[in-house]
C-alpha cells in the first residue's frame, strides 16, 4: 500500500478518536439542558387535582332535620257546677279556659264536656300516665254561701274562677288559684230580696265576657305555673259564648 494512503488513514482515525469523547460531552451537555426545561415546564403546571390550602376549611356541619322537638304539655280540662244559678257562668268561664289554653302551641288541651267532682277529678289525675288535669268551677265572692247555693239571685260582678292542676299519678296539686273578674265589685254579692236583677258592675261590658275573660286570666295563671310563655293574642269577641 502506499505510504501516503496510509498515512491518511492514520490521520482520520487518530481524528476520530480525538472527536468522540467531544461528542458525548456535547450529547449529554444537550440531554441536560433537555431535562432540566422538562423539569421547569412541569412545575410550572398547577395540579388540578390538589385544592389551595386556603380553599381546605371544611364544611360546617349540617343541621340534624330529625331533631326531637319539644314535648307538648296535656292538659285535660273538666269543670264542675257549684250550685244551679251559676250554670251558664260556668260554662262562659271553662269556654273561655279552654280557649285560652287552646292557644300555646305547646299546650295540648282534651276539654272534658261533663261535670267532675274534685274525687273524679282527683282519681282522673291518677290514672294518667303525663297528662295534667285540670278542675274548674265558678265560685260565688261572698260570706253567705247557704244564700248563694239556695238559688237565691246571684249578682254575676261578685262570681271568679277557681282552679286546681292536679299532677299525673300523684294528684299533687301543681297549681291552683282563684282569678276574680275585671272590674270587681265586692259591694253587693247577693241581691237584696225584691231585686231578682242585681245590677252589673262594670256596666258598660256585659258579663258573659267579663266571666270568659275571667277564665281566660284563670289559663294565665297556669302558663305561668308551668314557665310557659303566654300567647300573643286573646279573642275578644262574644260570638263564641255560648
Amino acid at each position: 500500500m502506499p505510504i501516503a494512503i496510509r498515512r491518511q488513514r492514520s490521520s482520520m482515525k487518530n481524528s476520530s478518536s480525538a472527536l468522540s469523547p467531544l461528542f458525548v460531552s456535547l450529547l449529554m451537555l444537550v440531554c441536560l439542558v433537555a431535562t432540566q426545561a422538562q423539569s421547569g415546564r412541569n412545575a410550572g403546571r398547577r395540579n388540578p387535582t390538589s385544592a389551595p390550602a386556603s380553599d381546605s376549611t371544611p364544611a360546617p356541619p349540617r343541621s340534624s332535620s330529625s331533631a326531637t322537638p319539644h314535648q307538648k304539655i296535656s292538659f285535660i280540662v273538666a269543670r264542675y257546677i257549684q250550685s244551679p244559678n251559676v250554670s251558664a257562668e260556668t260554662l262562659f268561664a271553662f269556654n273561655g279556659f279552654v280557649k285560652r289554653l287552646s292557644d300555646s302551641s305547646a299546650v295540648e288541651v282534651v276539654p272534658v264536656q261533663t261535670d267532675m267532682t274534685r274525687k273524679q277529678a282527683i282519681d282522673r289525675a291518677k290514672s294518667e300516665e303525663s297528662a295534667y288535669v285540670v278542675w274548674l268551677r265558678v265560685e260565688v265572692d261572698t260570706v253567705d254561701t247557704e244564700i248563694a247555693a239556695a238559688g237565691a239571685p246571684i249578682n254575676p260582678g261578685c262570681l271568679l274562677v277557681s282552679y286546681t292542676v292536679y299532677s299525673p299519678q300523684t294528684a299533687k296539686v301543681k297549681a291552683q288559684g282563684r282569678v276574680y273578674q275585671r272590674g270587681y265589685a265586692p259591694n253587693l254579692c247577693v241581691a237584696p230580696r225584691g231585686n231578682p236583677l242585681p245590677p252589673r258592675e262594670p256596666a258598660h261590658l256585659p258579663y258573659e265576657y267579663r266571666i270568659k275573660v275571667a277564665g281566660s286570666d284563670a289559663a294565665d295563671r297556669v302558663f305561668q305555673a308551668f314557665d310557659l310563655s303566654l300567647p300573643s293574642t286573646i279573642n275578644s269577641s262574644t260570638d263564641d259564648l255560648r
